[in-house]
């Protein structure tokens, strides 16, 4: 994407997540097949793939308001039309033709009120409403990017106020299941209630969008808090390693799990982008996965269910079995993601430049 070369490190984010993602379903396929498998390990079990993708959505927060606030400063606005047509044509064609692709390809039984809702754009509210659309998960990620774009240009444009609307909102949202959940439970709700309560909860990531997005306004209005992480290179290296070391290590908050990491990948993220400390890692392999991350993370899916449902990996030899599985799904996920970014998206992106007002 053309807005993103002002950032350094943000590609090479991009890539650790969505190989995170692939490596944490691989191993979910192997344990719903039956396959000896290291899902349960603390880094799959605890944080893994998920984890990944509160990385996602803390980059996302965090580059959109940070690119939202520059236009605002370039041009005294912000152009609400040619931000939507930017996320439009930036995330709809892949996604409606990945949501075609699994609908017609993979055998999963759709209910009507699951294809219209992730046909409209809230397939993490259907995931919430046990009704997720099961020929591709990940789908939901995008639904909260989606309805979290449909506000935030319009705050940023009309509000003088957008730090305190970021720590309302990150409040607010991590607060609501503490408050809800106890009362439902207090009122004899069903255990299906409340479980659909508590996934909808899981589903409403805003706030980890949020955390993204306060430190890209520290970082516009060039904050002494900024200066002070950046000022000495320990406390730099320190607070960029350290989200990834909790992650690897697979270590579980006791509460507010997805919050904590959110809080502290977007220190990681200013900090990595902003600091002279920090080399830059935007080397051509994770420039070039970076790039193509959104396939990746979107044709996976697909890739994996193909490959379990025809089952052409020998399995008689679990380190020859897991070396074929994990090449083949990332050589295929890869190539699918390159010629996707090429032939599909591209030209869409070729159009979506043609709308960024940036200098």
């Amino acid at each position: 994407m053309k807005e993103s070369h002002h950032l350094k490190n943000l590609t090479t984010f991009r890539s650790i997540a969505a190989f995170v993602v692939i490596i944490s379903h691989i191993e979910r396929f192997k344990h719903r097949n039956n396959i000896e498998n290291w899902y349960d390990s603390p880094f799959l079990k605890n944080t893994g793939g998920h984890i990944a993708v509160i990385l996602f959505f803390a980059l996302s927060g965090f580059l959109i308001t940070y690119l939202l606030l520059k236009e605002k400063n370039q041009t005294a606005s912000v152009s609400l039309k040619k931000f939507y047509f930017r996320r439009i044509l930036r995330v709809w064609p892949l996604y409606f033709l990945v949501l075609t692709l699994t609908y017609f390809l993979l055998d999963y039984p759709i209910t009507t009120t699951t294809l219209v809702m992730t046909l409209t754009l809230i397939p993490n509210i259907a995931d919430g409403m046990m009704m997720r659309f099961e020929p591709c998960p990940p789908l939901w990620s995008i639904g909260v990017e989606e309805q979290f774009y449909l506000t935030w240009p319009w705050i940023i444009k009309y509000s003088k106020y957008v730090s305190w609307i970021i720590l309302a909102v990150f409040v607010i949202i991590t607060a609501l299941p503490f408050i809800v959940l106890p009362r439902l439970a207090s009122t004899n709700s069903t255990a299906e209630s409340i479980e659909m309560w508590t996934r909808l909860f899981e589903n409403l990531k805003f706030n980890c969008m949020a955390a993204g997005a306060f430190f890209a306004v520290l970082l516009h209005q060039k904050s002494k808090v900024i200066d002070l992480l950046n000022r000495y290179k320990i406390i730099a290296f320190t607070f960029v390693i350290l989200p990834f070391y909790c992650w690897f290590t697979g270590i579980n908050f006791t509460y507010c799990t997805d919050e904590i990491y959110s809080v502290l990948f977007s220190l990681s993220i200013v900090i990595a982008c902003s600091s002279n400390h920090i080399p830059t890692l935007d080397y051509k392999p994770f420039a070039f996965l970076g790039t193509i991350s959104y396939g990746l993370y979107m044709y996976h899916w697909i890739i994996l269910e193909f490959i379990f449902k025809w089952n052409f990996i020998p399995q008689e030899n679990t380190i020859l079995y897991n070396l074929l599985l994990y090449g083949i799904s990332f050589i295929c996920s890869i190539l699918f993601a390159w010629l996707s970014y090429h032939f599909i998206e591209k030209p869409f992106l070729n159009i979506k430049n043609r709308y960024s007002v940036l200098k």
